[in-house]
């Protein structure tokens, strides 16, 4: 990759020559290349480096769904993949999806879970989360539960 930037960058500066507009737009070009390259190699960075532990959070009927089938039970929002978040995401996917709700959160092991973890943002969204596709939560990979009972604000 920083190979690439190299002879991106020595392509800009070894340019012919031309007027100040012909330039700017070589430079603009050059620049988002560069962005690109980056970007692609701090997600590279990112998916080769994953967490010990994934966050997941559930109902209880879910949980209970779960420990009669010997595997974490998806929700309908796990569609086309399994979603799954960091420590430093729980708050947040908590207040956001499980306000006033009763739930679990499950502590998982990354390297128990099958199937091919992605690090991506949601469709439409721009936060990055871990995706689990083509494959499922076993229950051996769950090394904590926390369970959340919702407070009601009456």
């Amino acid at each position: 990759m920083k190979i690439a930037i190299f002879w991106l960058l020595c392509l800009a500066l070894l340019a012919p020559c031309g007027n100040s507009n012909e330039i700017d737009r070589e430079a603009q070009s050059t620049e988002k290349a560069k962005n690109l390259i980056e970007q692609k190699e701090i997600q590279m960075q990112q998916e080769n480096s994953i967490p010990q532990y994934l966050y997941r959070i559930v109902s209880t009927e879910q949980w209970e769904e779960s420990l009669r089938q010997n595997q974490v039970v998806n929700s309908s929002i796990d569609e086309n993949f399994i979603h799954l978040g960091t420590k430093a995401q729980l708050a947040c996917i908590a207040q956001k999806f499980w306000n006033n709700k009763d739930h679990i959160i499950l502590k998982l092991a990354s390297k128990k879970l099958t199937g091919r973890l992605v690090y991506e943002a949601n469709p439409g969204g721009e936060t990055l989360y871990y995706h689990l596709y083509d494959g499922n939560v076993p229950l051996d990979a769950v090394v904590e539960i926390s369970r959340i009972q919702a407070i009601n604000n009456q």
